[in-house]
């Protein structure tokens, strides 16, 4: 079971249909249950609207009261976002070699030894720059779409106040031309 953050919009926490039947085996208060249950109800009736959308994930404001539990009150849930595998080390290590970054050198070692862990557990052993590199720079191919302007926005299924409905998350983003 797992949440991460919405890589084109960090004000979102995504989340499986799985992880939200997953958290109901918790002991919560009130306030969670209801709004899990407002969630599964709105997913409900918005996969009935649009059967034609495979919904496997769906996008919740950082500010919900549920997002709030998962990260800052729940220890046992996992944050992907602060989990380190060899997949982000990979990317984070083509990324830093692709800008010429003297970081691919600290990475390297990580890469080579097949290094994984929490955050908190890597920057103890590992300097914290270099696990703070690693967990902002985990998607190469998002690195070089962005680059060259081929990004697509994708949209997402978002929940809000008792609603789910298709959004795109992006963030807009000003591009600097040189003339």
């Amino acid at each position: 079971m797992g949440v991460y953050t919405n890589i084109e919009n960090n004000d979102y926490l995504m989340m499986s249909k799985k992880d939200l039947y997953s958290i109901l085996n918790n002991n919560l208060n009130e306030n969670i249950i209801n709004e899990i249950i407002s969630i599964l109800i709105a997913i409900k009736r918005f996969s009935k609207k649009h059967s034609y959308i495979k919904l496997e994930e769906i996008a919740i404001k950082k500010d919900n009261i549920l997002a709030q539990y998962i990260l800052k009150e729940n220890p046992t849930f996992i944050n992907d976002d602060l989990n380190i595998n060899i997949i982000k080390i990979t990317n984070a290590l083509n990324i830093a070699l692709f800008e010429n970054n003297p970081i691919s050198q600290k990475i390297f070692p990580l890469f080579q030894n097949q290094i994984h862990g929490t955050k908190e557990d890597l920057e103890i052993i590992y300097d914290k720059y270099i696990i703070e590199y690693i967990l902002n720079n985990f998607d190469f191919k998002y690195y070089i779409e962005n680059l060259n302007g081929t990004y697509k926005s994708k949209f997402y299924i978002v929940y809000d106040s008792g609603k789910c409905y298709e959004k795109k998350l992006s963030k807009q983003q000003k591009k600097l031309r040189i003339l």
